[in-house]
């Protein structure tokens, strides 16, 4: 993956490379960036200021490429085709390190065009550079939540230190998923295009009824991806104004326009087993002695990693099941109660589902704490292929879906199939993890440290000793995510007082 570099280079600039360079750099580390330039209001574009497409660093004597990834046409671009012939001469041991400087479609972008080049995935590893605004790919593989605010730096101080970061970065399992969206003979799939709602066609002009695309993140179906699909016609290239235009779609969409709930768009969602027989993960028909969808759910949403709108970890905080299993249900750990108590990897085969019963609910995962965070439904967990049924809609009926943030709207959908295409090696950084110890000390021996026993706030105190040298002067914990002092502090005080099972007392307390 991507982040920031340290070596001592010389640079060559050359826009062909001879043959015993190709044979001197199959030796050598080997860095590609593929640059989006429109990313992060322009500032990825300040890579191509160099002006150079090959850098070679003396300590490392490593190989360094920068190409707009928008140069040439799909299919046919020579940054890929260098990179394919490039792949050609490396092993899975030392794959080539690949950084995307953008968003998480970004990324999607230089996969679609790896496929087409026909690029041999074993021979790379991915990176990324964080230029989008939600970089939930960035945020799950160690990179963080934006690039560096100097990309390059006096006598490319800045860029050295990045590369030294790419190349010592550890290589991870990493699921790729792949979506296939089937429509019937009299549907279509449209996107935006120039800010216009656009079918998709063929290269013969002829209206797309079937659509595959890879996953990298995550993929979803209904009313967040009709609040994204309008937030693509009018996006801007201010990440701070695309911000207020996503607040402005989701106003809308909630207070003046209806999207159909999931119960009105599909019969059942199933799996299939090492048998080869179906089981079904969830049915829409209540008759049904089935694992039935709890509530009304306005979104499904499929995960592949613990990060989605910037950084929001929803299954991990998700403490509720959304389906209902009967007895001649296959349930069981991957779509029953027992999913409560699994983890989430993104390099485990294993991909995620859940609902949301309202727009709010999903939104609020952004204030990542509780009672606000938490609102999603665990409905199954497990390998593909992942089918889901669409019932007969009327041409007045339409599905929204999003892949990887690439927004989408469907007429007369009928299956959706989730299955494994690749499982990729993508450079990361090296995780580390702080633990602090937090010591609170008291400054007379007349105060108390409280805390809630049985609703009840009670002094802390040793085990041994009288009643008075019992009463704890120091507290020492340890702590792994964050530390408060103040009024909010107080309120989970009393919201520790009078805490309730129920979900919504939760959040009315």
């Amino acid at each position: 993956m991507v982040s920031t570099p340290e070596a001592s280079p010389t640079m060559v600039s050359s826009s062909s490379l001879a043959v015993h360079q190709q044979q001197e750099s199959s030796r050598s580390p080997m860095v590609y960036i593929f640059i989006n330039p429109t990313s992060g209001s322009n500032r990825a574009s300040e890579y191509l200021t160099l002006g150079l497409q090959h850098m070679r660093f003396r300590d490392n004597t490593c190989d360094v490429y920068i190409f707009d990834i928008s140069d040439g046409v799909s299919g046919s671009k020579p940054a890929f085709v260098q990179l394919a012939a490039h792949g050609n001469t490396r092993d899975a041991s030392h794959p080539i390190r690949v950084l995307v400087a953008g968003g998480d479609g970004t990324i999607m972008w230089f996969l679609d065009e790896a496929i087409k080049h026909s690029v041999d995935i074993d021979s790379i590893a991915i990176g990324v550079i964080p230029f989008g605004t939600a970089n939930d790919f960035s945020r799950t593989l160690g990179w963080g939540a934006q690039a560096s605010r100097v990309l390059l730096g006096k006598r490319l101080s800045n860029l050295k230190d990045m590369l030294a970061q790419w190349l010592d970065a550890s290589i991870v399992p990493y699921d790729i998923w792949e979506v296939e969206i089937s429509c019937t003979a009299s549907g279509s799939i449209q996107q935006v295009k120039k800010s216009v709602k656009t079918p998709l066609r063929n290269e013969g002009g002829e209206i797309l009824h079937h659509l595959v695309k890879p996953i990298c993140n995550y993929f979803s179906v209904g009313v967040e991806s009709r609040i994204g699909l309008g937030f693509d016609k009018h996006r801007t290239k201010s990440q701070l104004l695309n911000k207020a235009v996503y607040v402005i779609e989701g106003t809308k969409k909630i207070t003046f326009t209806h999207t159909p709930r999931i119960s009105s768009l599909f019969n059942c969602a199933t799996t299939t087993a090492d048998t080869g027989k179906d089981h079904i993960i969830f049915t829409t028909d209540p008759t049904k002695e089935t694992c039935c969808l709890i509530g009304r759910p306005v979104s499904i949403v499929m995960l592949n990693i613990p990060s989605i709108m910037g950084g929001c970890d929803v299954w991990s905080k998700a403490k509720r099941v959304g389906v209902e299993c009967g007895i001649n249900s296959h349930g069981g750990s991957s779509s029953g109660p027992d999913i409560l108590g699994k983890l989430q990897d993104p390099g485990d085969g294993k991909l995620e589902l859940m609902s949301y019963d309202a727009l709010v609910g999903l939104s609020a995962e952004q204030l990542r704490i509780a009672p606000f965070a938490g609102n999603g439904q665990r409905l199954y967990q497990g390998g593909g292929p992942v089918v889901l049924h669409f019932k007969s809609l009327g041409d007045s009926i339409r599905t929204y879906f999003q892949i990887d943030g690439e927004y989408f709207m469907c007429k007369h959908p009928d299956t959706i199939t989730i299955r494994t295409w690749l499982k990729r090696w993508l450079s990361a950084d090296v995780e580390k993890y702080d633990i602090w110890k937090v010591e609170v000390k008291l400054q007379d021996d007349d105060g108390f440290i409280y805390q809630l026993k049985n609703g009840e706030k009670a002094p802390l105190t040793k085990v041994e000793g009288n009643a008075t040298d019992r009463t704890l002067k120091t507290l020492a914990k340890p702590m792994c995510n964050y530390f408060s002092t103040g009024v909010e502090s107080r309120l989970r005080l009393g919201f520790d007082r009078n805490r309730k099972k129920h979900q919504f007392a939760y959040k009315l307390l």
